[in-house]
């Protein structure tokens, strides 16, 4: 055991990258157990009921934030690493986009609650305000800087208030704890979070949103970012439609189940995502004029590793003992949520291969490409949706996530492979 633990560390010493995986995983790591028993004493404590509407209001929020993020998660990273001279414009800019879309998107609910009365609560617009601030961090801004371990803190410290607010409630306020409190709790959480970042950034950058350059940007980025914008929404669309779909046909119980099978699946984004975050901007760099096949494909390699290491634990426990899990953590109510996971777990195993296809795609700039699969990815999707779940609920949902997710996986693969090829065959002519 000494061995490999002396070999680790010689390896994490010799390894930068390394470095920046284990100081992701300490910190997302305590932070994700932590949110996983948080998330525990929520659905618990709420019921199906409450925990549907809850679920409801995150995937409106999920939309929300999409939309105010407008793209630039998918080509910021790659802008800022590209174009290190226009550094202060770019996050100027998108801050700026980011406000008036937000402004934006709150005043379209107001007036939608307004016109039609019962469809937007206070509860919910609190439940969007919250996760679209989410969407104005600055999480690209230290990925360019290779500072991953600096932002992983400041979002740790967002979530632990979160949390320490929603246990404060339940334990010692139960009477004022609901959707309302958990509201509250995120958007608290948030503001701590994001008020560090924005006094390191703007002291650190030149940015002067007033400048007239800068609010020319704005109007670029606008333009710009179109494309990855309505791939952004497409590619989320399947996602809350699926929630949409349950609350429509089966209501407020089985849209908390399946929120509660959904749970598992976003601790799986949030691992693997820390090891893509140290593989994207490395991506952007190898696939550019120069570098050999060779150290490509070494990358390549490690990358899918790492990546297949990161979600194999879930993978075998969604996969092999759904029920035990599900018995074990949540109220009997929610022992239905055992039938979906295996469906998660598959989804997971097509995780390594669909992160890299689309990272390789972005950073060579086939966005058209992309966007063709996104736009037939999120139509087979719906209509996985509109088939599956009225017939089979949870189930269903479960069933038209993972078939969508392995559509996708597929047409990134081929585009991946496909540009390869003609790389290949370019470097053949050259060589002739």
């Amino acid at each position: 055991m000494s061995i490999f633990l002396n070999r680790v560390r010689r390896w994490i010493s010799a390894n930068p990258a390394g470095k920046k995986v284990v100081v992701l995983f300490f910190f997302n790591g305590i932070v994700a157990a932590l949110g996983l028993v948080t998330q525990v004493l929520i659905t618990n404590r709420l019921g199906a009921e409450d925990y549907g509407f809850l679920t409801l209001a995150v995937a409106v929020g999920s939309y929300s934030l999409t939309v105010v993020r407008y793209g630039r998660e998918r080509t910021m990273l790659r802008d800022l690493t590209q174009h290190p001279d226009d550094f202060g414009r770019i996050v100027g800019s998108t801050f700026l986009l980011g406000v008036a879309l937000l402004l934006g998107i709150l005043c379209v609910l107001f007036l939608y609650g307004l016109a039609v009365p019962g469809t937007v609560s206070p509860t919910l617009l609190l439940i969007v305000l919250a996760m679209s601030l989410c969407s104005l961090d600055f999480q690209p801004v230290y990925d360019a800087r290779r500072q991953t371990g600096r932002h992983a803190a400041y979002m740790a410290v967002h979530r632990l208030t979160y949390y320490a607010s929603v246990w404060t409630a339940a334990l010692f306020l139960p009477r004022i704890f609901g959707p309302a409190w958990i509201g509250f709790s995120m958007l608290f959480g948030i503001l701590i979070g994001l008020f560090p970042q924005y006094r390191e950034v703007f002291r650190s950058t030149r940015i002067d949103l007033f400048d007239p350059k800068c609010l020319s940007w704005v109007g670029t980025t606008l333009k710009k970012n179109a494309g990855m914008a309505l791939l952004s929404i497409l590619d989320l669309v399947y996602g809350p439609a699926i929630v949409f779909s349950l609350f429509y046909w089966h209501g407020d119980t089985a849209t908390g189940i399946y929120g509660v099978a959904s749970l598992f699946q976003t601790a799986i984004v949030l691992v693997w995502t820390q090891v893509a975050r140290v593989g994207n901007p490395p991506m952007t760099e190898i696939v550019l004029p120069g570098t050999s096949g060779k150290r490509r494909r070494t990358f390549l390699l490690k990358y899918f590793a790492a990546l297949s290491c990161a979600v194999a634990p879930f993978v075998t426990l969604l996969f092999f003992f759904p029920g035990p899990v599900v018995a074990m953590i949540f109220r009997p109510e929610f022992e239905p949520a055992a039938d979906v996971l295996p469906f998660f777990a598959a989804t997971a195993v097509l995780c390594p291969f669909n992160v890299i296809a689309m990272q390789y795609v972005l950073a060579i700039r086939r966005d058209a490409a992309y966007i063709s699969g996104v736009f037939a990815t999120t139509c087979f999707g719906l209509a996985a949706c509109a088939t599956l779940i009225p017939a089979y609920g949870p189930v269903g949902a479960g069933r038209a996530f993972f078939l969508t997710s392995l559509l996708g996986t597929s047409i990134n693969l081929g585009i991946m492979f496909a540009s390869i090829g003609g790389r290949r065959d370019e470097d053949r002519s050259r060589a002739r």
